[in-house]
């Protein structure tokens, strides 16, 4: 079973995200900032990362230029509901693995979710 964090400021798309994997038979983790998802990588092993870009404190693509400078815990997909074309390119440039605008379709994500975790 593959292990998904999914890291999103707002409670309700992470909880329905993580609720939608969970149902899927995925395990999920979830954090609400760039802290709880350095803390969560840390101390479990990952398959995915779903990654919010727009975050308080810390985005999305800081937390993922920090972790591709060691190295990634797990293939990063990006999630954004302010998507620019710019924001997508620097983020696949830096290391992740694919980019999804919100407000998220189900049969994208899982098919986004299986496609990176088949790679």
């Amino acid at each position: 079973m593959a292990t998904i964090l999914v890291v999103d400021d707002e409670m309700g798309i992470r909880d329905l995200v993580a609720e939608i994997l969970a149902d899927s038979g995925y395990g999920v983790l979830t954090a609400a900032d760039a802290h709880e998802a350095r803390e969560q990588a840390a101390a479990h092993a990952l398959d995915l990362v779903l990654l919010d870009v727009w975050m308080p404190h810390e985005d999305g693509l800081s937390l993922l230029r920090d972790w591709a400078q060691k190295e990634l815990p797990a293939p990063v997909v990006m999630l954004s509901g302010h998507a620019t074309l710019d924001a997508a390119i620097e983020a696949t440039r830096i290391g992740a693995s694919a980019f999804l605008e919100k407000p998220l379709r189900l049969q994208t994500l899982m098919e986004t979710v299986y496609r990176v975790l088949s790679e």
